[in-house]
């Protein structure tokens, strides 16, 4: 048995060099020391597999980055990548962070200046030649449908190449440092996928998720679950809001919904001038049951009577059916929806959006589905929990993503903690053991994770309502159910408080400058003791009969 071989200089070098989060290091880490367990260490000839399980918005496209950066700066390199994804949508959003120069893109600081090879160019002479070069590293990125099937968007790689010899699919199993980074692996595990990675013959398999199928739980190496990444601040911190009264219609959800984003609008301006920040400009993700329930929460939103005319042509609606241009546009705009000059401030989807729509400025989810729990469950949820601004801010309402729910206040209130529960998960980590006989070994490690929605007082709070470090107050401070009226009273004082734009006057020409005072208002405690009333006749007559 021999040692575990893993380069921790190199491993450090790309944790810096990538700018790479603590949790998406320890990934990197976990990976690559296993994987010396199951090659050095345990001798096995197979290739090795192994998954990842990260929460959605932490950053799974910089483990991929970061692995493919040190697999293919070790002593025995790899040069062949194929990335694969469960659809089109991520692999276009796969290649756009893999194309340099895309304002997607990871690559600025990645030495292996990969070379993204996909269905359309591999043919190309250009293509060809880097195929051909051992030096070159390659990224093939391919949705799993391309390999899988003879028909379709496998059609192109499975025809004969004359210059391969074989067809893409048959030449890709030709390679022997071929390692294979499944995105989204949760999609499309079973028989057809296994055959035919068995087929490709690869060295590494590496499964990136954050929801794993639960028969796949023994490979994996790392967690990091959506629990942790609240308490470490490295997502928003998701607010399930819930109406007190019987108002289930769709036109006061929608409402509802606006006025949030209203609020929280006017918030990010604020502190992006503050703090001299481009501004985010706040989107609502509205979840529809059906393709006609969209169209007719567009049909709302799209008219003079709703909310005075306000978000009339700044809907996107983005289902499964569309095809043609009208796809092409939707695409488009979709991906523009980040872009401070886009129309686009409401997005109705139905499930297309649960994988691969990476934004981060979704504020609001309006869930229009019977239950909220389908919302937690499933990877919407993540869609809305990504950093706008990179960190949190400070202010609440930018670090906050809110859930409005179909199901009424009491309802969730009801069963609250099983809510939470479904946000939190143990976490997995590789350490490194030292055995009897002086050899080094690699092995996983379960970790408890608490609720991020509750924090300790500190040592010195007194237990009362007045005093902001009591427990009491730090639970309604990180409240992750709240009901929608107190959620609206608290974002409407916040944003109210925010003053104006700033006006810059200029001076006329020729003419002195002068200074134009502005009144701030500030709030100020004013106590009134009853000793200060010498006028009693209003009270005696109030009080007779």
């Amino acid at each position: 048995m021999s040692n575990l071989i893993v380069d921790t200089h190199l491993l450090e070098e790309v944790r810096h060099r990538l700018d790479l989060r603590t949790p998406n290091a320890q990934a990197v880490e976990s990976v690559a020391y296993m994987m010396s367990q199951h090659y050095d260490v345990e001798g096995k000839t197979e290739p090795y597999e192994c998954i990842v399980d990260a929460a959605t918005g932490v950053g799974k496209t910089y483990i991929m980055a970061a692995l493919i950066e040190y697999l293919a700066g070790i002593d025995t390199p790899a040069r062949n990548f194929l990335i694969l994804t469960p659809g089109r949508t991520i692999r276009d959003k796969t290649i756009r962070n893999f194309t340099p120069g895309d304002r997607k893109s990871v690559t600025s600081a990645m030495r292996s200046s990969p070379i993204v090879i996909t269905a359309d160019n591999f043919n190309s002479p250009a293509i060809s030649a880097a195929m051909d070069d051992a030096s070159q590293t390659k990224v093939y990125i391919f949705t799993v449908q391309a390999l899988t099937s003879k028909t379709g968007d496998g059609r192109a790689t499975h025809e004969y190449q004359e210059f391969l010899g074989a067809s893409l699919y048959e030449w890709l199993g030709q390679l022997d440092d071929l390692v294979i980074l499944a995105d989204e692996h949760h999609c499309y595990r079973g028989p057809a996928f296994s055959r035919t990675i068995k087929k490709l013959h690869p060295e590494v398999v590496v499964g990136v998720t954050a929801t794993p199928a639960a028969a796949d739980e023994p490979l994996v190496v790392f967690r990091y679950p959506l629990a942790q990444a609240i308490e470490d601040e490295y997502v928003k911190m998701p607010v399930l809001v819930a109406r007190k009264d019987d108002r289930t219609d769709a036109r006061t959800k929608l409402l509802d919904g606006v006025t949030l984003l209203h609020h929280k609008e006017r918030m990010s301006e604020a502190w992006a001038a503050e703090n001299d920040r481009t501004p985010v400009r706040p989107v609502m993700l509205v979840i529809a049951q059906t393709i006609d329930d969209a169209k007719a929460y567009r049909d709302i939103l799209d008219s003079e009577a709703f909310d005075g005319g306000a978000w009339i042509g700044k809907t996107l609606l983005v289902h499964s059916q569309l095809s043609g241009d009208e796809k092409e546009k939707a695409l488009a705009d979709l991906n523009a929806v980040e872009d401070p000059e886009s129309p686009i401030r409401i997005i109705l989807s139905i499930g297309m959006l649960k994988e691969g729509w990476d934004v981060k400025n979704v504020y609001v989810i309006a869930s229009m589905r019977a239950s909220v729990s389908e919302v937690l469950t499933e990877q919407t949820l993540g869609r809305g929990m990504r950093l706008p601004y990179g960190t949190y801010t400070g202010e609440q309402m930018l670090d906050t993503v809110e859930v409005l729910a179909h199901e009424r206040y009491e309802a969730l209130l009801a069963k609250r903690n099983t809510l939470t529960a479904q946000l939190i998960d143990h976490r997995i980590l590789t350490e490194v053991r030292m055995t009897g006989d002086g050899k080094q070994v690699a092995r996983t490690k379960s970790v408890g994770t608490a609720s991020p929605f509750q924090l300790a007082p500190s040592p010195s709070a007194e237990t009362h309502p007045g005093n902001p470090d009591s427990p009491q107050a730090l639970q309604k401070e990180l409240e992750p159910l709240r009901s929608l009226e107190d959620r609206l009273k608290e974002t409407g004082e916040r944003s109210s408080s925010v003053p104006d734009e700033l006006q810059t006057h200029d001076p006329l020409p020729d003419r002195e400058t002068i200074q134009i005072p502005y009144i701030e208002r500030v709030h100020q405690s004013q106590s009134i003791s009853l000793s200060q009333v010498h006028e009693m006749q209003p009270f005696e007559s109030w009080a007779r009969p």
